[in-house]
């Protein structure tokens, strides 16, 4: 009886890490779907988005010799 134990443990062992290796395969193949279109030369091209302006934060510096504004910690 001990041995029917012993496979019926193992076979849950095997179980768990056939399920955890077919999801790491899983998520390591996941992402873009996009392939990067590859040149003539064979590099590959690479495509950089811009921000629109309207999504844009807007940094004000202060002039020279002015002071940054100081916020007291409370």
């Amino acid at each position: 009886m001990a041995t029917e134990s012993n496979n019926k443990n193992l076979y849950w062992i095997i179980g768990a890490v056939v399920v955890v290796v077919l999801l790491i395969i899983w998520m390591m193949s996941g992402g873009d779907d996009e392939v990067a279109a590859e040149s003539d030369s064979g590099e590959a091209a690479i495509v950089v988005e811009e921000t629109p302006a309207e999504d844009a934060v807007e940094v004000e510096t202060p002039a020279e010799g002015e002071a940054a504004e100081e916020t007291p910690a409370e």
